[in-house]
């Protein structure tokens, strides 16, 4: 019962995420309805895509979010962080909910949350969005490091490839380098990397050696 009610938590707090996002976005003119009433033109996939997986969660028919792919629910959100034409603060909603998804231990409800977690830090590791506000775009970027981070340290990063942790650890490492950012980014980023190769040399020592390593 209570494994249960854990589960029909977490659909709301996912549902919780879906709305903060579409609500970001509305506040940004492109994104509006009324702006959208106004041109003529039609709803963007993005915002569609969130609209969707609402209506989805919101089915009395989902009581158990291991019925559900787990990369599909996750892909609106990682459509967002990926876009270009999403501005900073919009991009920072996404990576925020994406964070929670994983600290929460959300994702591992999922069957195929190995998927999910490689889709994730795909997602992150190429995320773009329009510059806005250098205080703002610097809080994204500080997420960005803190979300690779945390999909490392958790129970489905033991999952990731090695690629997409070389990416993982490129990208970490490229922001605590770039001269052009501030230094408390930059500092972030260091002290997240730190962890980053902490938590890759520990599960590499406990990898049994294979026959005639030496």
């Amino acid at each position: 019962m209570a494994e249960r009610q854990r589960r029909y938590s977490y659909r709301e707090v996912i549902l919780g995420e879906v709305q903060n996002v579409i609500s970001a976005m509305r506040l940004n003119t492109r994104w509006s309805s009324r702006q959208l009433r106004r041109s003529g033109q039609s709803e963007s996939p993005l915002m569609k895509n969130l609209k969707l997986l609402r209506t989805q969660l919101e089915s009395p028919a989902i009581t158990d979010l291991s019925k559900l792919d787990g990369a599909q629910v996750m892909l609106p959100f990682l459509e967002v962080i990926r876009s270009k034409e999403t501005s900073g603060p919009i991009t920072g909603v996404a990576l925020e909910a994406v964070h929670k998804f994983v600290q929460y231990g959300i994702i591992e409800a999922f069957p195929t949350y190995d998927h999910v977690i490689c889709s994730i830090v795909e997602a992150v590791t190429s995320c773009r969005f329009e510059a806005t506000d250098p205080d703002l775009d610097a809080v994204v970027l500080m997420m960005i490091v803190k979300v690779l981070q945390e999909c490392l340290l958790s129970k489905p990063g033991e999952d990731l490839t090695d690629e997409l942790v070389h990416e993982l650890v490129q990208t970490a490492f490229t922001m605590a380098i770039q001269l052009s950012l501030s230094v408390l980014l930059r500092k972030t980023a260091e002290m997240s990397l730190v962890q980053i190769i902490q938590c890759i040399f520990s599960r590499y020592c406990k990898e049994p050696l294979s026959p005639g390593y030496y």
